[in-house]
C-alpha cells in the first residue's frame, strides 16, 4: 500500500512539473503565431505591427502584465489573395478568449474589424 501511495505521489508531482514547464511563459511577450509568407505584398510581421497600432488593440495590449493570467496572441488564419485574416485573442491557461478578428488589405494596409463590420452599432 505504501509503494502505491508513493508511486501516486511521484506521478502527481511529475504531472504538476510538466504542467508548470508547459505553461510558464513571459506574459509580456505578446507572442505571435506567424506562418512564413515571404511572397506577400506586406509581410506577416508588418501586418501584426499594423494591428498593434490600432488604438483599441493598443489599449487591450496594455492590460497584459506579469500579473495577468493570459497572453495576447495574433494568429494569421488566412493569407490567400490580397489580405490577411487575423484572429486576435487572449490565451489563458485553460481556454482562449477572442478579442476580435481582423482583415488587413495587403495593398492598402486597411484594417477592418469583423465586429465593427458585422455589428456597426456596437
Amino acid at each position: 500500500m505504501k509503494k502505491k501511495l508513493l508511486l501516486l505521489i511521484i506521478l502527481i508531482s511529475l504531472v504538476a512539473i510538466t504542467y508548470l514547464i508547459l505553461t510558464s511563459k513571459d506574459k509580456s511577450s505578446n507572442q505571435e503565431i506567424i506562418p512564413d509568407n515571404s511572397d506577400t505584398l506586406i509581410g506577416s510581421d508588418i501586418a501584426i505591427s499594423l494591428l498593434k497600432e490600432v488604438p483599441k488593440i493598443k489599449e487591450w495590449l496594455s492590460l497584459f502584465n506579469e500579473n495577468t493570467d493570459g497572453e495576447a496572441k495574433f494568429e494569421i488564419l488566412n493569407n490567400e489573395g490580397d489580405s490577411y485574416y487575423i484572429h486576435v485573442y487572449e490565451q489563458k491557461s485553460t481556454h482562449m478568449v477572442t478579442f476580435d478578428f481582423f482583415s488587413i488589405d495587403l495593398n492598402t494596409k486597411e484594417i477592418i474589424s469583423d465586429r465593427e463590420r458585422n455589428f456597426p452599432e456596437f
